[in-house]
């Protein structure tokens, strides 16, 4: 059997619900951990290995968590994407609010 993993993922849990412009509903995630797939030893599916390292705040009950495989993210690119590079949707990660603050250099 091989030492390599299958895929490697990101473990995310919905962070803030919204519409968009066109009143679909989107998620926006808060990315709490990562996954690693491996081959089962037995050949029987595949193990599932997760690395929390942080939990949401003011959750209460059970957090659904889901992961994002890399693999999933390469598939999912544009074809006509020539720089090599991932241009990620705004629902496809979490972004967070700027509370008012300036961003920017100092000058």
């Amino acid at each position: 059997m091989s030492n390599q993993p299958l895929d490697k993922g990101r473990v995310v849990v919905i962070a803030e619900k919204y519409q968009d412009n066109q009143g679909n509903d989107k998620n926006r995630y808060a990315t709490v951990g990562r996954a690693t797939k491996w081959p089962n030893q037995n050949g029987q599916g595949d193990n599932v290995d997760m690395e929390i390292d942080t939990m949401p705040v003011n959750s209460s009950g059970p957090i659904k968590m889901y992961i994002f495989w890399d693999s999933e993210q390469q598939n999912n690119l544009p074809q006509n994407n020539s720089q090599g590079y991932n241009q990620q949707q705004p629902q496809q990660g979490y972004q967070p609010q700027n509370n008012g603050y300036a961003q920017g250099t100092r000058g």
